[in-house]
């Protein structure tokens, strides 16, 4: 304690300042808690924290004294801080001073420890950091304090942050110094015993610039780099150094960028006197994909030598760590040598070398007494390995000592700590150094503690040539002692890491350990061997290359396979992306100019035999109308044999899992052979094969992440295809008469039984069956039992099953509950063909849910031939479908059968391979995204070609129907035809059609009537030629009888009739249309610009306008807003007369689709006479998403009318609206409802006067009104409803101006019963005026009104807004709308309100699968929309190919399409409803930026009141392609806002970005994620004004140069284009639109290099590339500019106007609609540098500015503007370039004039030198040819000049 206690004393400071502390005073000394910056303090603390499992049991200093901690238990947010801050010091350039700390950071929900220097009050980034669980230990740190500049009043900061939920992140400081002078080194490494430290010169952390004195080479290529933080190319080199793991530590490293491939540095140690061993340890990060060679040499006098170790490519994203021993003799430096790879992905980097005297510790070996050796946590996992000693911190699981000492309070282990905030199948990876070629075998050998009843599993792999491969795996809990493992590595032939993982299986009560870990050259006889490179070489995801598989060159083969990464030649066939990842690479066989039955072979290395089998799991696609067969064979002679595993024919477009069991005694090789169908469309991949030790488990998974389960509801969740002998723990049942036999190959018995399996399709293959020869006699029954399952929901269950012979009795399957096996859910008798079957059977939740075991009985029939096999059970949750198919997932339970017909029915996506015939898209989606089965009848197809396509096993039917939609179009269509078969028996024609039936989908169904057991088999048979394609799509059942449809599809005779639906429009002919064939009684207008055209399929312009008629396959009518059509042409469409029904109410409907970023509006017109009326009764605008959408309007009317459909072109093509399915009824239309006397529940459109049971409260003080258009006050209300947007709809409304403040007005719903679930009242509302009151909602039950359930006061919006509120559980209930009355100009309505079951969802919450929820695209400020999407967007390479929600391709998500024609810059904003902060304080979403040119997500916050956003969260850039989650606190509001998500468009059409499942919350622990997402951009709102103010965006007086503004945004006029246009909008009447850009334009040679204002930021361009033409136009236009009459402002800007081929650029004064002529211009090439111009403008306002550039006749034309502003006051005169030149504006800044004001810049006139004067002038001279015309400043006549009589003053 003594020299203790002189050490603290030292570091005294001359001034009085004490650093030194170890707090055993009870007190801080003088260090001090911060106030302010942080929100929690350090607390002394001696002995046990109150938390267990986490703090230190003592003190640093003596065991018993004091030390300060971080407690993080109780209400105690993640990321809280507390801060110690050190005494005031100085420290001058080029000092250096060394902070010595020791900290104790023990638990699971640890945070970070960080280390700061604040200089001048500013904290800065941290220049030492450590987080998460570093065990039960006190650990020292030292940090060197050093600075590039002399500093007064530093202070060191030390920060500790909370980290995860839960109570266990404990952080202790103690013993903290400071001295002078830098630190010495820290090392984690072992040191031998009884070794002493090498010179300190060797060891060196790099944290100072003279590297310790080591030295950079001079005879070699380039030099070694000191650097801190990331390395200057991405994706290569590490983050942050070792030592520190900060971005301000240091390391050395070389940069490949610049550098030719093979190009050397070396690095140089000290030089050591060589007398004794060593051992030199390092870290290194060969990160890259072009990662060359490091290497450690010992340089001695005779030269370099050779390596004494070395290591090439990719080791991954962490620091390594390394170690070399290095003989004792004569004095020598160490030294590294890095080469440059293939690449600039290739930079290698080095920290922490350490050199001591002895030899290294054995690689690998580690007891964890001291630390973890060479061992490293892994950066890409989920959480760390911690090293600890005694119990972990959670009861019931983990050790209870360690294993090498054996006690509870010394030894030492390492462990995952699996309590929270882990999850379920989160992995902790723990990795060895690498391990050198070896020709003897390598042995792992550790103890393990795998205590608790959670446990998951712990895996050991080996990494070589960046393959991972499992060589030991144990899964559950083992006991709760130590056990030994043991592996052997069978004779590497290269560098190889073994690494220890463990999945997490769940919270709590599952800690794993490891202890002990070492490595032998060779294990002992008993062990188990893995012969690592070997089944390494076998396991391949082929993104390196083969691995060791090779192609065979043998007889048998005739071509290879290939390797790629893209979808293979030929479309319909092959995949369109690899298994691993959608990224990487597969293997094929191409099938394009291949013969049929030809062979491609690929081997794999040779294989040994183990003991118990192996597991081989391969990927395979085989998609495409011509596949051949997929083989598998075990090779273990020159000959193949017969193959193990078989599969042929189309399994569809996607990739399928297969598992193999192997067991073979002798040495063998695996040979996967493609054999090839009859034409091209038959590739066939192989992906992700893997060969692990043991049998497969016969319970086979549901496919992975990049295919669809092929089952109803969630996919396959328990299989069992009886591969092993275990049978997945089928047992036989003891009461019957005999047994199921497990079997591979043939029966006994001749004429029954499989002769191969269903789940290899080989002889191979095991299945289960009866055997019913002698002694077995009918009727005896043999029964197995599936284990007890208990299952939640309705479960379905699939099999396969064979029943092939002449005596085949009955197989039965039951659901046993208990010892009660009730009836049987499947059943079937009798001879069902040499065939594997699917069957099914529905589990009800009822039985599933007490827990049931599935029981197969298989009865004996009439003779021996009789047995019955099943194979391939599977369950899956939800029903079955029972033949149900909309094959949007698979073929259901239709299959293709093997034999008896030619080729095959195929599923697929939008339209055939072949033009001219089959469908354009499916029927179920009418999209091109849905699927359907078709026949290809393209080559070898032969005419007369038949394809079956074959049902389950239906049960006997007295009255049955089959329905299904069918496409029959093509010039040699043949026939299609539907067969009802009786397994064994014989076929009866039930529906057949012949020849082409049009390009539509059309329905068809035929009746059925079955005795017996029953298949459906649908025939398609090929023409005489390729145009022949049939498809059929939407295949159902029902149990009711039905006629023939068509009629003309005969056989059979049909005596009922087939209902038909035909709907017409009262007394007046062909008005309901479904344009199938014409447009029925409607007519062309003759006084429009254009017509609606008829259309089936997609219109001609991407990006708009429907994919698909409404029902699917037929015609509809749209507007093409393509030329000729030009912005505001009208179309108009004239229905028949119409004679109003009886009552003079009728019901107009239809569909409509509006989809296009220029979509205008259609409106609908009742129109009687001749004379249309001047407003729609019903009207849309805008996009309305990609969908149909229903309208219903109400028509009241007592004489004979027209409906008028009226389609208005927007401002450019993309525009196209189309109507479907028109009908007319009489009556109001249903949307008006009163309440359902059971359910409560309610609509209304207040469309009809009764307003659907709502009442006046009769004690109240004024009323409600029914009301349409625009109420009668001016500036309150509403302007049309909300129903139809139109002046025929109707609201309910109460009107401010008649009625006194606080006066009150309620309407009363009608009576809901009482509801025992939640329901949520919708209603739209609109509150818009000054002084507007207030609107409230109540419940009001049992007489009372009690308190409001929503409120709002105040003016909101001049839109419609939606409102919803949740009524809870209760009695009987009527809603109440009440209006509390402010002032004469406050009217407030409500529409369209609706009551369903549930409660309201939180506001602002969507998961976008029904639809945009409430969040609506801006149409104001943005360029194109956000919309819907499901699976993959249309371009390659970006975007995701499932939503995140559901993780399939049904789910649906929102996202920007950034395919042309959206430009770079392009913005899309997605706005909120409006939000409340209660609720509304943290925003959750999932967001989706994959591609190569993403460009900008950003979320801005928008307070009511304001017009300016404030942005919260931005992210730019590719993020991967998955699906990541944003998190973002939101600032606290004391009214509301809304949330607007915007996306911008990067250089590229691989850009787009989306975005789903956003969800608000209230409360803390809303930390950012990621924390990066920091917004570029700063913003203050701007409160909007109620009057009109003038306002101007700078306040320079005309004397002084006009500033560049700030970002603002929002709609001003002054702007910069940092994040948008600030309000400047493209002019609609142009010819094409200025784009934001940064950096260069897309042309070489023309266009600016970068922005005006930084060189970095964004600027408006016109682009002069294609599509533009000469003399086009492009116009930007300004915000409204208000200035007084008399008064000036100077409008300022930069532009650039580089380029051969550069045009003109004008600016305009636009006033009253009109353009007038330019006030400024320019033309032609003036240089590549940025010019200022200046345009004086005079009132009286409003006006805008417009700047117009026009296109010039060539590319190389660009304009560039940056920095619009406008100022108070006439311009100055001083038109300076001072980007070229920037001294200029100080030094000749008086001198410059442009004249445009009378005051000539103070210029005089001179008396001395003549008699004539100068002349201000604008325009022409008085002269005739002489003088200017215009100016030179402008370019205009409006310019001033001056000229001398003649003469023209140059």
């Amino acid at each position: 304690m003594l020299s203790h206690r002189c050490q603290l004393f030292a570091t005294k400071t001359r001034r009085g300042q004490n650093f030194a502390c170890n707090f055993d005073a009870n007190n801080l000394c003088q260090w001090t808690n911060a106030k302010g910056s942080d929100n929690l303090d350090w607390t002394l603390h001696r002995g046990a924290t109150s938390s267990g499992g986490t703090g230190p049991p003592s003190d640093h200093t003596s065991g018993h004294g004091y030390y300060i901690y971080l407690e993080t238990s109780g209400a105690i947010r993640t990321g809280s801080k507390a801060q110690l801050q050190s005494p005031n010091f100085n420290i001058n350039r080029g000092q250096r001073k060394c902070l010595s700390l020791w900290y104790h950071m023990y638990g699971p929900n640890v945070g970070y420890l960080n280390v700061y220097l604040k200089k001048n009050g500013v904290l800065g980034r941290p220049i030492w950091r450590q987080n998460g669980n570093k065990g039960n230990r006190w650990i020292q740190g030292k940090v060197n304090i050093r600075t590039n500049s002399n500093l007064r009043n530093a202070l060191i900061v030390i920060e500790g942050t909370k980290g995860s939920v839960g109570a266990r992140g404990d952080i202790s400081i103690d013993d903290i110094q400071v001295t002078n002078g830098p630190c010495g080194q820290l090392g984690q490494s072992t040191v031998s015993p009884g070794a002493t430290p090498s010179p300190s010169s060797v060891t060196c952390d790099f944290e100072s610039s003279n590297l310790c004195e080591w030295k950079n080479d001079k005879t070699d290529n380039f030099d070694w780099t000191w650097k801190s933080g990331s390395t200057s190319t991405t994706n290569t080199g590490p983050t942050n150094d070792h030592t520190t793991n900060t971005a301000s530590g240091h390391y050395v490293y070389i940069e490949a960028n610049g550098h030719r491939q093979g190009a050397k540095a070396r690095l140089i140690a000290p030089s050591y006197s060589g007398r004794s061993s060593t051992c030199f340890q390092f870290y290194y990060n060969m990160h890259g994909q072009h990662i060359g060679t490091l290497s450690v040499y010992k340089k001695t006098s005779r030269g370099l030598g050779t390596p004494i170790w070395s290591l090439s490519g990719e080791q991954g994203t962490g620091w390594q760590f390394g170690q070399v021993s290095i003989r004792g003799g004569s004095a020598y430096s160490g030294g590294f040598e890095a080469a440059r790879g293939s690449g600039n992905q290739g930079d290698i980097a080095i920290d922490d070398p350490k050199m001591f005297t002895g030899s290294c510790p054995k690689r690998g070996y580690c007891n964890f007494e001291k630390d973890f050796c060479g061992w490293t946590n892994s950066v890409t996992d989920q959480f760390d390995w911690i090293r600890n000693k005694g119990t972990t911190g959670s009861t019931g699981t983990g050790p209870t000592h360690d294993h090498t000492q054996g006690t509870r309070g010394t030894g030492y282990y390492i462990y995952i700590e699996a309590s929270a905030p882990r999850a379920r199948g989160d992995t902790a990876q723990i990795t060895s150094e690498v391990f050198p070629p070896s020709q003897q075998p390598y042995c792992l050998q550790f103890w393990y503690n795998m205590n608790g009843n959670a446990i998951g599993t712990l895996t050991v792999y080996a990494t070589a040539n960046g393959v991972q491969t499992p060589l030991w795996q144990l899964s559950g809990q083992q006991t709760g002692q130590w056990n030994f493992g043991r592996i052997s590595v069978q004779s590497p032939k290269t560098a190889f890491k073994c690494s220890s993982c463990v999945t997490n299986n769940h919270y709590d009560t599952t800690d794993y350990h490891l202890e002990d870990n070492s490595r032998q050259n060779h294990c002992s006889r008993e062990s188990t061997v893995i012969d690592l490179f070997l089944s390494a070489a076998v396991t391949c995801n082929f993104d390196g290359g083969l691995c060791g598989w090779t192609q065979v060159r043998s007889p048998t083969d005739d071509f290879d396979w290939m390797r790629t990464k893209n979808p293979t030649a030929s479309v319909g066939t092959g995949p369109s992306h690899d298994h691993t990842s959608g990224r990487g690479y597969y293997i094929y066989t191409e099938a394009s100019n291949r013969r049929q039955n030809e062979s491609a072979q690929i081997k794999s290395p040779t294989v040994s035999p183990t003991p118990g089998g192996s597991c081989l799991t391969f990927w395979y696609s085989m998609y495409g109308p011509n596949i051949g067969s997929l083989n598998l064979y075990t090779q273990t002679q020159a000959i193949l044999g017969n193959p193990i595993w078989k599969r042929r024919g189309n399994q569809g477009n996607t990739w399928r899992k297969a598992q193999v069991t192997v067991s073979v005694p002798v040495q063998f090789n695996f040979v996967f052979e493609g054999r090839m169908g009859n034409s091209y469309r038959g590739d066939i991949a192989l992906d992700d094969v893997t060969l692990a030790n043991g049998p497969c488990s016969g319970q086979t998974q549901a496919p992975g992440v990049s295919t669809t389960p092929t089952t109803p509801g969630t996919g396959s969740v328990r299989s069992c295809g009886f591969e092993s002998r275990g049978i997945c723990g089928y047992t036989q049942d003891t009461t019957d008469q005999f047994n199921w036999t497990w079997k591979a190959g043939r029966t006994s018995t001749s004429s029954t039984g499989p002769s191969n399996d269903h789940t290899y399709g080989t002889a191979r293959g095991h299945y289960v069956y009866i055997e019913t020869s002698a002694p077995r006699r009918p009727n005896d029954t043999a029964r197995i039992l599936s284990p007890r399952y208990t299952d939640r929901s309705d479960m379905c269950m699939q099999f396969y099953y064979h029943m092939l012979g002449s005596g085949v009795g009955t197989l039965n399957v039951y659901a046993k509950v208990g010892s009660n096996m009730g009836n049987p859910l499947f059943t079937l008798s009798g001879n069902q063909g040499n065939s594997w079957t699917q069957g099914q059977m529905s589990i009800p939740q009822a039985t599933a849910s007490r827990g049931y075991k599935v029981v197969f009985e298989g009865i004996r029939g009439t003779n021996f031939r009789g047995d019955i096999a099943i194979d391939d059970v599977s369950f899956s949750r939800g029903a079955c479908s029972s033949g149900t198919c909309d094959f949007e997932t698979d073929l259901c339970s239709w299959s293709n059968p093997s034999v008896g017909d030619d080729f095959d029915w195929v599923r697929n996506q939008g339209r055939t391979q072949t033009l001219n015939t089959g469908p354009l898209s499916d029927h179920t989606l009418g999209t091109q995204q849905g699927h359907y089965v078709y026949i290809e009848t393209s080559s070898p197809r032969h005419a007369g070609d038949i394809a079956w396509l074959v049902s389950s096993t239906r049960p006997a039917t007295s009255s049955g129907c089959i329905n299904f939609w069918y496409n029959m179009k093509g010039q040699t269509i043949d026939t299609l035809s539907v067969y009802l078969t009786i397994p064994g028996g014989g076929n009866q024609t039930l529906w057949t059609l012949k020849g082409q039936q049009g390009s539509q989908w059309l329905n068809g169904q035929a009746p059925i009537s079955s005795t017996q057991n029953y298949q459906i088999v649908f025939e398609g048979r090929r023409g005489q030629s390729y145009s022949g394609d049939i498809a059929l799509d939407d295949i159902t059942f029902s149990n009711q009888n039905c006629g023939l449809q068509p009629g003309n599809a005969s056989p059979p005779k049909v005596t009922g009739t087939t209902p038909m639906t035909t709907t017409v429009a009262p007394n007046n002919g062909p008005f309901n249309c479904q344009f199938s064939t014409g447009f029925c009684g409607w007519t062309q207008s003759t006084t429009d610009d254009f017509n609606w055209s008829r259309k089936q399929g997609s219109t001609q312009s991407a990006n708009t306008g429907p994919p698909s008629d409404h029902t699917g396959g037929g015609y509809y009518i749209y507007t093409e807003a393509s030329a000729p059509a030009k912005p505001g042409h009208k179309a108009q469409l004239i229905s028949p007369n119409v004679q109003p029904g009886g009552q003079g109410q009728m019901c107009l409907k239809f569909w409509y689709y509006m989809y296009g970023r220029n979509v205008a509006s259609l409106n609908v017109y009742v129109q009687a006479g001749l004379v249309l009326p001047s407003q729609p009764v019903w009207k849309r605008s805008g996009t309305q998403g990609q969908q149909w959408n229903l309208a219903s309007v109400d028509i009241s009317a007592r004489n004979t009318f027209n409906v008028v459909l009226e389609g208005t072109r927007g401002a450019s093509y993309l525009g196209d609206i189309a109507v479907d399915d028109i009908s007319i009824s009489n009556g109001t239309c249903s949307q008006g409802t009163t309440p359902s006397p059971t359910t409560g529940l309610s609509s209304c459109t207040f469309e009809d006067r009764r307003f659907c049971g709502f009442t006046q409260d009769t004690t109240d003080g004024f009323n409600w009104r029914w009301g349409t258009g625009q109420t009668s006050s001016t500036n309150t209300g509403p302007t049309n409803d909300h129903t139809y947007k139109t002046s025929a709809g109707h609201y309910m409304f109460t009107q401010g101006s008649s009625q006194p403040r606080g006066r009150k007005a309620r309407l009363v719903s009608p009576i809901y019963l009482a509801n025992t679930q939640p329901v949520c009242v919708k209603f739209w509302y609109n509150m818009y005026g000054t002084g507007l009151g207030t609107l409230n909602v109540y419940k009001k039950a049992s007489g009372v009104l009690g308190r409001p359930i929503w409120s709002l006061s105040g003016s909101q919006s001049r839109d419609w807004r939606e409102a919803s509120v949740t009524i809870t559980t209760g009695s009987a209930y009527r809603v109440v709308f009440e209006v509390v009355n402010g002032n004469r100009r406050g009217d407030i309505a409500i529409d369209d309100y609706s009551v369903t079951p549930g409660a309201c969802g939180v506001k602002g919450n969507c998961n976008f699968d029904q639809g945009f929820c409430t969040w609506t695209n801006d149409h104001a400020y943005d360029s194109f929309d956000w919309a819907l999407g499901h699976g993959s967007t249309a371009s390659s390479n970006t975007g995701p190919t499932n939503d995140h929600t559901q993780g399939n391709s049904k789910g649906q998500y929102v996202y920007i399409e950034t395919s042309r024609p959206q430009h770079p810059g392009d913005k899309a904003t997605l706005n909120s409803e409006i939000l409340s902060y209660t609720g509304h304080q943290c925003m959750n979403f999932y967001y989706h930026m994959y591609g190569s040119t993403v460009g900008t997500l950003r979320i801005w916050i928008l307070p009511n009141g304001t017009v300016n956003p404030i942005p919260l969260w931005e992210l730019q850039n590719n993020q991967g392609n998955q699906w990541n989650q944003g998190r973002i606190a939101l600032p606290r509001q004391t009214g509301t806002f809304m949330i607007l998500i915007k996306g911008t468009v990067g250089t590229g059409y691989q850009g787009d970005i989306a975005v789903d499942d956003i969800t608000f919350t209230s409360g803390g622990g809303c930390s950012r994620m990621p924390s990066n997402a920091v917004p570029t951009v700063t913003q203050k709102p701007t409160t909007v004004s109620t009057t009109p103010t003038t306002t101007t965006a700078s306040t320079t007086t005309s004397t002084t140069k006009a500033t560049t503004p700030t970002p603002t945004g929002g709609n001003s006029f002054a702007c910069d284009f940092t994040y948008d246009s600030c309000g400047w909008t493209q002019d609609k009447s142009d010819n094409f639109d200025w784009r934001r850009n940064n950096g260069t334009t897309s042309s070489v040679r023309t266009g600016p290099n970068g922005d005006h204002t930084s060189g970095k930021g964004y600027y408006y361009y016109v682009e002069a590339s294609a599509p533009q033409t000469s003399g086009m136009k492009a116009r930007f236009i300004s915000p409204v500019v208000q200035i007084p009459s008399g008064s000036q402002q100077c409008f300022s800007f930069y532009y650039s106007m580089y380029g051969d081929n550069v045009d003109y650029l004008n600016v305009y004064v636009k006033k009253n609609g009109a353009l007038g002529s330019a006030v400024w211009t320019r033309n032609g090439n003036q240089g590549s540098q940025w010019i200022q111009g200046q345009v004086t403008i005079t009132g009286p306002g409003p006006l805008n500015v417009v700047i117009e550039g026009t296109k010039g006749t060539g590319y190389r034309g660009d304009i560039g503007i940056d920095d619009v502003n406008i100022t108070t006051g006439a311009c100055s005169g001083q038109n300076l370039n001072t980007t070229a030149n920037p001294s200029l504006a100080t030094t000749i800044a008086q001198l410059s004039c442009n004249f445009e004001s009378q005051s000539i810049c103070n210029y005089q006139q001179s008396t001395s030198t003549s008699t004539l004067q100068w002349k201000w002038q604008h325009g022409g001279t008085p002269s005739a040819n002489t003088g200017p015309s215009s100016d030179h400043t402008t370019g205009t006549a409006t310019g001033g000049v001056f000229t001398e009589q003649g003469k023209t003053l140059v």
